[in-house]
């Protein structure tokens, strides 16, 4: 979940967390929310990560 999507990107999972209640998204990615938490997609991680996005 944030955790490891925090991980893969260098960042906290508050820093994502956070973009994601001022914004809307994190880093120009939108997560799903399931259960309450929120799901970061692994296509959408894995193309920030090769500079897509």
């Amino acid at each position: 979940m944030t955790r490891d999507a925090a991980a893969a990107l260098g960042k906290s999972g508050q820093t994502l967390r956070k973009l994601y209640c001022q914004q809307g998204h994190a880093y120009g990615i939108k997560p799903l929310k399931i259960g309450g938490r929120l799901a970061w997609r692994a296509a959408d991680l894995l193309k920030l990560l090769r500079g897509g996005m």
